[in-house]
């Protein structure tokens, strides 16, 4: 009987082994997230109420302001050519790192739709942007962006959504619901290939943390809800923009990252 097991244990160990030997080789965060890192970064920097923010305001002062929001993975940079687009027309375009991507804080506690909503929140009250926004989100910025606007209508002008992360289970996609699994899972996704540096940056002496992940609780209803209420402010699809209306119509398989 000793043998099966001490066999058994080997297996353990050495499978153990092997997934720390994955997650530390894909782990894109190699480098500690200091003032040394970030005196690299294009942008500018801002400490709100859960930590530093790393931000971008394109444009005039006199023009109307659109929040770019990125998705799961790839920061900012992913709307570098939108954000030029926008303020070469005159607009004022403000992006920004979320937390936990880019050179954005690692903050401690949980990653849900609080702390992602006091981010914009705090981050618009910070650079004093009190008048109704164009609010843009792709992917998970899309319910990002979806939760602010049903909980801040007065300050949301139009919801841009592009291929946004949808769901109405209330919790994240499976893969990321499997303890220990899900946040390695979360850590070893390596945006954009790990071919920019500014995703591989750490905390010092912090450990990504999932808690409980990324609930996308009620999207649609919430966006619907949004419009129902405020219709006449046109919190519809790239109003202003230059954007033809897409109304409050979910186009079937048009989301990706459903929660299930």
């Amino acid at each position: 009987m000793k043998r099966p097991l001490a066999s058994a244990g080997a297996v353990v160990v050495v499978l153990g082994a092997m997934l720390f030997a994955f997650y530390s080789s894909r782990n894109p965060e190699k480098r500690s997230l200091d003032d040394e890192a970030r005196r690299q970064a294009p942008g500018k920097f801002i400490r709100l109420a859960d930590g530093m923010t790393h931000y971008e305001l394109l444009g005039p002062d006199s023009g109307a302001t659109v929040v770019l929001v990125h998705g799961f993975s790839v920061p900012y940079y992913i709307w570098d050519s939108t954000a030029v687009a926008l303020s070469n027309k005159g607009y004022r375009v403000l992006r920004y790192d979320e937390y936990g991507r880019g050179w954005s804080d690692r903050p401690k506690g949980t990653y849900d739709a609080n702390l992602y909503d006091r981010q914009v929140s705090n981050l618009l009250d910070s650079l004093h942007i009190a008048g109704p926004i164009h609010l843009g989100g792709v992917s998970m910025g899309g319910w990002v962006t979806g939760t602010f606007a049903g909980r801040h209508p007065d300050r949301v002008r139009s919801l841009i959504l592009v291929d946004p992360v949808t769901g109405t289970s209330g919790g994240p996609p499976s893969g990321f619901r499997i303890p220990t699994f899900g946040p390695l899972a979360w850590d070893v996704r390596r945006p954009d290939n790990g071919r920019r540096a500014n995703v591989g940056l750490r905390a010092p002496g912090a450990f990504s943390r999932l808690g409980k992940p990324l609930p996308r609780t009620n999207a649609v209803s919430r966006i619907r809800s949004c419009i129902a209420l405020n219709h006449k402010r046109a919190h519809r699809c790239g109003d202003g923009l230059g954007v033809p209306h897409g109304g409050e119509g979910q186009c079937p398989g048009s989301a990706h990252l459903g929660s299930s």
